[in-house]
């Protein structure tokens, strides 16, 4: 079996260069399901280059897996769903995991359109493919509480102002809108307005 060589920002790593990086020096700064779905969205044939970018965008997925997790903990696995076609069939595929890991992209799309009566499905789904690449191993309330602990930061809170400020812009109350992004800005949270609603993140 061949693996493709990991480069960091571009370049080879080299003690000439300093740039060797060790799994229990990443650990310390990111989560290991972080680091493994990061390593997994490159194919194992193909070189992954390591940079911050694609740190930053496992941990935005798994930050919107994980909130979907939450959003039916009450719900019910089915039974009697297996792992999706799309899934086998890319691991099949000599094990192409960056196309499973486009399948949980999907996920994500789907699940603001998916109905009460699909949701069961839906979350067996979610698992059994999350489960084979080794993420939402974790409790998504401590999931989110771990970032909290880390930052400072009430995700709650700024759920419920980012909500209030989507409120103030369907009425067109935008001098409310603004003043809650200021008060976003003060708590150190970034807005990113999209066509499917808005995302935050820390300022670094």
């Amino acid at each position: 079996m061949h693996n493709g060589f990991v480069t960091v920002d571009g370049e080879k790593m080299s003690k000439s260069l300093g740039n060797i990086i060790l799994v229990k020096d990443l650990a310390e700064d990111f989560d290991g399901e972080v680091i493994r779905l990061a390593l997994l969205s490159s194919h194992y044939r193909q070189g992954l280059d390591w940079n911050e970018q694609i740190a930053h965008q496992s941990k935005k997925l798994l930050d919107k897996l994980y909130k979907i997790y939450l959003e039916l903990s009450d719900i019910k696995q089915d039974p009697n769903q297996n792992l999706p076609d799309e899934v086998r069939d890319s691991l099949f595929d000599d094990l192409n995991t960056p196309s499973a890991i486009a399948y949980l992209n999907k996920i994500v799309k789907d699940y603001k359109n998916i109905k009460d009566d699909q949701k069961s499905s839906f979350k067996s789904k979610l698992l059994l493919t999350s489960s084979l690449l080794g993420i939402l191993q974790s409790d998504p309330s401590n999931w989110f509480k771990l970032d909290n602990d880390l930052s400072g930061i009430d995700s709650k809170k700024v759920e419920k102002l980012i909500a209030e400020r989507m409120m103030a812009k369907e009425v067109k109350d935008f001098e409310k809108a603004d003043q809650i992004r200021d008060e976003l800005d003060a708590m150190g949270v970034i807005i990113k307005d999209s066509n499917s609603g808005s995302e935050w993140t820390l300022k670094k």
